[in-house]
C-alpha cells in the first residue's frame, strides 16, 4: 500500500502548490520603481516579471522660464503620473479577476 500513500501526497503536495499560485497571483500588484540610466533617470512601472518604462527624466534640462522644468519637479510629476497608472491597472486587474470569477474561473485568474 506504499504506492497509495505516495499517490495521496503527490495529491496533496499537487493542490498545494495549486492553491499557493492562485493566492500568488491574486496578491501580485502594479507597483512603481526607477533606476538611473546614463542620462537621466527612469521611472518603471513593475508588476511580476513586466515592466514598462513609464518616463525618462534627464539629469540635464535646458533652462526655462519655467520652475516646473527642474529634474526635482520633473521626476515628482512623472513618479505621480505612474502612480496613478499603477492604481488604475491594479483596479482594472480587480474587476476583470471578479468579472471572471463570477463567469467560473477559479481565482479569477485568466
Amino acid at each position: 500500500m506504499w504506492w497509495l500513500e505516495a499517490f495521496v501526497i503527490g495529491w496533496v503536495f499537487g493542490m498545494v502548490c495549486v492553491i499557493l499560485y492562485i493566492r500568488g497571483r491574486l496578491m501580485e500588484r502594479w507597483y512603481i520603481t526607477g533606476r538611473h540610466v546614463e542620462q537621466g533617470y527612469e521611472v518603471i512601472i513593475k508588476k511580476g516579471k513586466e515592466s514598462s518604462v513609464i518616463f525618462r527624466v534627464q539629469y540635464d534640462r535646458p533652462s526655462s522660464p519655467n520652475p516646473d522644468t527642474g529634474f526635482s519637479d520633473q521626476l515628482m510629476q512623472a513618479r505621480n503620473e505612474a502612480e496613478q497608472r499603477a492604481e488604475a491597472l491594479n483596479t482594472h486587474e480587480r474587476l476583470a479577476r471578479d468579472a471572471n470569477r463570477r463567469g467560473g474561473t477559479p481565482g479569477g485568474i485568466t
